[in-house]
């Protein structure tokens, strides 16, 4: 992954430690501020500052705690600062006055966040098979071939292909169809490492990025998965092959477009040689 991609990454999602320290910081210096000026300025809107940024980034439970911290924060400033209170009872109803008001900006914007980023994984998922979809997987596998090459590790791409699927929909019926590729993309899904990212690129085809994994471990992660495929397929009455070809980018300057290529070359050559199988090679270095 490129240097300025990670940077708008690390913006895009801070740690929530790092988050919290921050706010913390800018209550201190929002308390600092509003002793030295006195009680007669009004530093109320500003203690919202910290508010939404711990409610953007740090979730709903930060952003109310921060709520109820900069609300008192504010109270315990102004009377420092010589707020006269009639009495404790207007000193506690100031407190929780300000806590909900905060709450309530607190919640708004960590629901806020919550749809952006649903309407963002929706916007990268292919919405049949729950796999990324062919413009994000366009994304992460050129990120991947970037650092593959940068760390001189091992990027191998699976790419596979459902034999026959038109025979599935022309004689079960396109919703048997649909159900077949969503039990692919679970089986996929379910069965890959962490760092493993699987994608739908169209009709009736998958890619697997496998980082840091040579040709030999690509193979036998590929053979294991195909056979749970195979399986959970036999299990609902079908008998549905699968064509895979891998393809291994060890270290060298490989682009996204000549690993997909390669890859998909590999796959029709399955096809080609009678189909329901894996075939392996390496993208060929600069």
């Amino acid at each position: 992954m490129g240097a300025t991609t990670a940077w708008r990454e690390a913006l895009a999602n801070p740690p929530k430690w790092a988050v919290h320290l921050a706010a913390l910081l800018m209550v201190a210096v929002m308390g600092w501020a509003d002793f030295a000026s006195g009680y007669e300025f009004n530093f109320t809107t500003f203690y919202l500052i910290p508010i939404l940024v711990v409610g953007w980034f740090g979730g709903l439970v930060g952003g109310l705690a921060f709520a109820v911290l900069s609300a008192a924060a504010g109270v315990t400033t102004d009377v420092m600062a010589g707020q006269p209170y009639s009495s404790r009872l207007i000193l506690v109803w100031e407190v929780v006055a300000r806590a909900v008001m905060f709450s309530v900006v607190a919640y708004i914007t960590a629901r806020l966040r919550a749809q952006f980023n649903e309407q963002k994984r929706l916007a990268q998922t292919d919405a049949l098979t729950g796999t990324l979809n062919s413009r994000r997987f366009q994304r992460v596998l050129a990120a991947e071939a970037e650092r593959a090459y940068r760390y001189q590790r091992s990027l191998s791409l699976a790419y596979l292909d459902i034999d026959d699927f038109k025979r599935v929909n022309d004689t079960l019926g396109h919703a048997a169809g649909d159900e077949l590729l969503a039990k692919v993309g679970s089986v996929l899904r379910g069965g890959l490492r962490n760092p493993d990212v699987v994608a739908r690129l169209g009709g009736d085809e998958f890619a697997i990025i496998l980082p840091e994994t040579d040709g030999p471990e690509a193979e036998r992660s590929m053979a294991r998965l195909r056979n749970q495929l195979l399986e959970a397929i036999r299990n609902r009455g079908l008998s549905t092959t699968f064509s895979i070809g891998i393809v291994t980018c060890d270290g060298s300057s490989c682009t996204a477009d000549e690993i997909v290529r390669r890859a998909d070359e590999l796959m029709y050559q399955v096809k080609a040689s009678g189909k329901d199988g894996i075939r392996s090679g390496m993208v060929a270095p600069d």
